[in-house]
C-alpha cells in the first residue's frame, strides 16, 4: 500500500503519491462561484430567448384593396410607383412594395402581364 499526502499549493490542492505522480483534487465551487455560474447561464438563456423572439415571423399583413391592371407596351414599374407615391414618399419604397405585392423577382414588366395596383393612396405605410 502506498502512502498519500496532501499538500497546499498556490494554484489549489494537489494530492501527491510517493511514486512521484500527482493527482489533482476534484473542482469545488464556492458559493460565489455558484452564483456567478447561475447568473452566466441565466444571461445566456435570456439572450437566446430575446434573439429567438425576434426571429419569429409575423402574421400576414393587413388586406389591401387592389385593382388589376394589364401592362401595356412601354409601361414601367417606376411609372406606376410614381403615380402611387403620395405625401413625399420615396418612389423606390413604393416600387419595393409593389414588387412584394405582385411577387416580382425583378422590376421589369412584360406586355400583357397582370399587375395588382393598390386603390388606397397610403399603401405600404
Amino acid at each position: 500500500m502506498s502512502a498519500i499526502s496532501a499538500m497546499g499549493a498556490s494554484e489549489g490542492w494537489r494530492v501527491e503519491r510517493r511514486g512521484g505522480t500527482q493527482v489533482e483534487a476534484p473542482l469545488r465551487l464556492t458559493t460565489r462561484g455558484r452564483v456567478v455560474l447561475v447568473l452566466l447561464v441565466a444571461t445566456v438563456v435570456a439572450l437566446v430567448t430575446l434573439w429567438g423572439a425576434r426571429a419569429v415571423a409575423s402574421g400576414p399583413g393587413e388586406p389591401v384593396e387592389v385593382r388589376v391592371h394589364v401592362v401595356a407596351a412601354g409601361e414601367t414599374l417606376w411609372q406606376h410607383a410614381s403615380a402611387l407615391a403620395s405625401g413625399g414618399r420615396d418612389v423606390r419604397d413604393v416600387m419595393a412594395d409593389l414588387a412584394e405585392l405582385n411577387n416580382l423577382s425583378s422590376t421589369g414588366l412584360q406586355v400583357g402581364q397582370q399587375l395588382l395596383l393598390p386603390v388606397d393612396p397610403d399603401f405600404g405605410r
